[in-house]
């Protein structure tokens, strides 16, 4: 296998694997034995984005599926009963969320 490829396979583990900490692109670079801005050069190459980019994004959904299951959960369900109005207090308004 392309050792640059095992490198960026490398980091791309320890970045999900360290995600919630946020880990610098120094710290990254480090774990796979590179310099910071070869690993930042690197990792754009093989993965298309920045390393600041992917850590982003995995950030981004782990938040929505924390997001999704807190407003799943059986004591926002049982809220949101409690909290609807009556058919006849209904109103046709429509709200979206962002």
């Amino acid at each position: 296998m392309n050792s640059d490829y095992e490198r960026i396979a490398s980091a791309i583990r320890f970045i999900e694997g360290n995600f919630p900490n946020q880990p610098t692109l120094d710290e990254v670079a480090s774990e796979i034995g590179l310099s910071s801005f070869h690993f930042q050069r690197l990792f754009q190459r093989w993965a298309g984005v920045s390393p600041k980019r992917f850590l982003q994004f995995l950030t981004v959904e782990y938040a929505k599926t924390r997001l999704m299951s807190f407003w799943h959960s059986p004591i926002v369900a049982a809220n949101k009963a409690v909290a609807q109005p009556t058919t006849a207090t209904t109103s046709n308004a429509v709200v979206e969320a962002v």
